[in-house]
């Protein structure tokens, strides 16, 4: 079974903003770059951070997983992709 990338997104977001964000889509390009876009207080953003790391990985559901993991173990990718959607970003 796949994860849910945008539902993780948003949990692991919130959580480390300490408010809700509400995660309405992303996008991860072959060269390895994960792109978010949320609302935040209201406002659409959108930020975009590398995670070479699961670029290789074809399978979708495979690359969601890699994904949420390489986000809950690097808590200086977690927290540039935060804040970028928190400083600028307007979509």
């Amino acid at each position: 079974m796949g994860v849910d990338l945008v539902f993780e997104l948003q949990y692991l977001l919130s959580d480390v903003l300490g408010e809700e964000i509400v995660v309405e889509g992303y996008s991860y390009s072959d060269e390895g770059v994960l792109c978010v876009e949320a609302r935040i207080r209201g406002e659409h953003r959108r930020a975009c951070i590398e995670i070479k790391q699961c670029k290789a990985v074809k399978s979708p559901g495979k690359r969601g997983k890699c994904i949420v993991r390489f986000l809950s173990s690097n808590e200086k990718a977690l927290e540039e992709l935060r804040s970028k959607l928190v400083g600028g970003g307007k979509a």
